[in-house]
């Protein structure tokens, strides 16, 4: 009884046709042909590729590809002294409780960590004052009275201007308001209030030549 190998080998010659033009015309790597005329399975890939290739081979040489593929298998199971059909190897899965309980216990620590670093920025949130910054009028300038007051903070806070002005941001935290003052030395105190309570307050002189 032939082997694959020397069916595969003895229609090649009947159409006269070497393994590198059979390669050419099944698009079939030369080294799987030779692995597949010489019946060694060890230098094949995986089984479903090579049972595509002894389809190609059988539709490419005008043989049956379905008894091809059993003639495969059958030598196959030869080869390997088995009688387990042709087919992908499935790696066993090893259940283990120590492997799951190390895995429960690594998300644990994950979620725990995760958590302590949540409650840090809310602890910094609540004790660290609100960011202010005055961008007009600067310090010690000499203006004109209306003057504009405007800067940016943290938004969601309550600007308060000379104790009196209450202003709330915007959603980028910026502020702005127009005062009145007299001429002469003046001094603009502007703070900021947080919903924790924690206030930031800047004092700007300014001196008022006109009115």
């Amino acid at each position: 009884m032939k082997t694959i190998g020397e069916i595969i080998r003895a229609s090649r010659a009947d159409r006269s046709l070497s393994e590198q033009q059979l390669s050419s015309l099944t698009r079939i790597d030369v080294k799987y042909i030779q692995a597949l005329e010489e019946n060694d399975f060890q230098k094949l890939p995986s089984a479903t590729f090579t049972k595509g290739f002894v389809r190609n081979l059988a539709q490419a040489l005008g043989k049956n590809p379905d008894e091809w593929v059993a003639l495969l298998r059958r030598d196959y199971q030869a080869a390997t002294n088995t009688a387990t059909p042709l087919y992908l190897p499935r790696r066993r899965i090893r259940f283990s409780f120590a492997s799951l309980f190390q895995s429960q216990m690594a998300l644990l620590l994950l979620g725990s960590l995760i958590f302590v670093i949540y409650l840090g920025f809310q602890y910094r949130a609540v004790i660290t004052p609100p960011a202010l910054e005055i961008i007009n009028p600067q310090k010690d300038a000499v203006t004109i009275s209306p003057v504009t007051i405007d800067g940016k903070t943290a938004s969601g806070t309550t600007v308060t201007v000379n104790d009196d002005l209450k202003i709330t941001p915007d959603s980028s935290g910026y502020f702005a308001a127009k005062l009145n003052f007299s001429p002469g030395q003046n001094e603009i105190k502007v703070s900021v209030t947080n919903r924790f309570s924690r206030t930031t307050t800047k004092v700007i002189p300014i001196t008022i030549v006109s009115q």
